[in-house]
């Protein structure tokens, strides 16, 4: 298959070109670097999606329309895959405008792209921040959303609906992914696990909110939800992606610690009404429907998140300001 993956240098982006690749699929990865982290480290992202002749990276910014048909102008696809988003929810008060952008009128131009070329194929990640904090455990696909949190989780929730009109319009197949809180090798530096990871590797002490909790799914299983999406023609589908299980973000600062032999110590600190206090996935969807399992346990993949961390990340010298500013729980 000809797939189009944009957000492509990000951490689930790369990872999903990678297997891609290796599964013999031709990729076109798009990405604009965008300012929330180093370019450098996005780059690296990509070093062995560079290697291979049956991908191609496109520099350019999907909320700039008439720059994306140009590119893509003689491109042949049969799946499109959005994955850019942006990165730090906190920015949204500095320029809310630019984050709203990228997952509303981006959105829009890869939808109309798949229009104008026929595309019968569009996979959207969406993530878990659409449900807010309700009450009802664990999150059902079905459940009514209600009043967003924040700026990036209403701009997720218009993405969906946007998507939803092109798939019922158009007849666009349209598979949403509600991405759950994921870890793991090149996680961005906006993460709160890559938080956790570099106050251990320093041994400071480590923030986290009392009481809250998340769904944490590792990356491979993500990637994995992805590409069996190409297998299928759903109509419009939402679909949660996560390990089904919500895990004390308290008791996974400590586990990193064991595994790092870290002298970190937690602080717990009162929630914010900003923050979503805890996630949690209903999967049985994603597993009629894709035929997802989660693969990987917690322990295995923090492990694993551990090892790629202390070989790659702390003595690197473009992840060294953002493991020094990274201050923030």
């Amino acid at each position: 298959m000809n797939i189009l993956v944009s957000g492509c240098a990000g951490f689930i982006g790369s990872s999903l070109i990678d297997s891609l690749l290796k599964l013999g699929h031709t990729v076109i990865g798009l990405d604009n670097f965008d300012p929330s982290y180093s370019k450098a480290i996005k780059q690296q992202n990509m070093v062995e999606a560079n290697k291979s002749k049956d991908f191609r990276f496109i520099n350019v910014d999907i909320t700039d329309g008439k720059s994306l048909k140009s590119v893509l102008e003689k491109c042949s696809l049969d799946a499109i895959i959005n994955l850019a988003s942006p990165e730090r929810m906190r920015e949204f008060d500095v320029d809310p405008v630019f984050y709203v952008n990228t997952s509303i009128i981006g959105t829009i131009n890869l939808l109309e792209l798949a229009k104008e070329k026929g595309v019968k194929t569009f996979i959207y990640g969406s993530a878990s921040s659409v449900y807010g904090n309700t009450r009802k455990v664990p999150y059902l696909e079905k459940h009514h959303l209600t009043k967003p949190l924040t700026p990036y989780a209403a701009s997720k929730q218009a993405a969906e609906e946007m998507c939803y009109i092109y798939s019922k319009r158009y007849g666009i197949s349209v598979i949403v992914l509600r991405i759950f809180s994921t870890y793991g090798p090149r996680i961005s530096p906006h993460q709160k696990i890559f938080y956790i990871l570099s106050c251990a590797a320093k041994g400071k002490d480590i923030t986290v909110y009392k009481n809250s909790g998340r769904d944490f799914v590792y990356v491979d299983d993500v990637v994995y939800a992805l590409i069996s999406c190409l297998k299928k023609r759903l109509g419009y589908q939402i679909i949660n992606i996560g390990s089904g299980v919500s895990y004390s973000i308290k008791d996974v600062a400590l586990e990193i610690i064991k595994l790092m032999n870290s002298k970190s110590k937690i602080i717990e600190r009162k929630n914010v009404d900003e923050i979503q206090k805890f996630t949690y996935s209903n999967i049985k969807k994603a597993n009629k429907l894709l035929g997802y399992i989660p693969r990987f346990s917690l322990l295995d993949g923090l492990a694993s998140t551990v090892r790629w961390f202390s070989q790659e990340v702390y003595n690197n010298k473009d992840y060294r300001r953002y493991i020094n500013e990274n201050s923030t729980p």
